[in-house]
């Protein structure tokens, strides 16, 4: 990797370029967005509504073929990724009391 320092400093560079142009590009007087509202706004936001309307309708299909075992399947499986990462225990086993403590050193005589 002795070019991971240039490839940073280029991406650093590239970001801030992005930033700094993004507010001409896309400020509500700029040219470029005037155009793309007047050409593409209409139809974009059509688009969109047909995109998820479409959506919904595939996931609702999905649903009202798939058997009863599969419609559970999703919340068995995030019971089971909770249980697995022990999703609110706490690190003595998930019990609210102290754990106990380690017994004092004994005193020589």
């Amino acid at each position: 990797m002795e070019k991971g320092w240039l490839f940073l400093i280029v991406m650093g560079l590239v970001i801030v370029l992005g930033l700094m142009l993004r507010g001409r590009i896309t400020g509500p007087d700029a040219a470029f967005r005037k155009w793309a509202e007047a050409n593409f706004g209409p139809l974009a936001r059509r688009v969109g509504s047909v995109l998820f309307y479409v959506t919904v309708a595939v996931w609702l299909v999905i649903w009202a073929t798939a058997d009863g075992e599969d419609r559970t399947r999703l919340s068995r499986e995030f019971q089971s990724f909770l249980k697995s990462v022990e999703w609110g225990q706490d690190k003595n086993g998930g019990t609210d009391a102290a754990a106990p403590e380690p017994p004092a050193p004994e005193a020589k005589p």
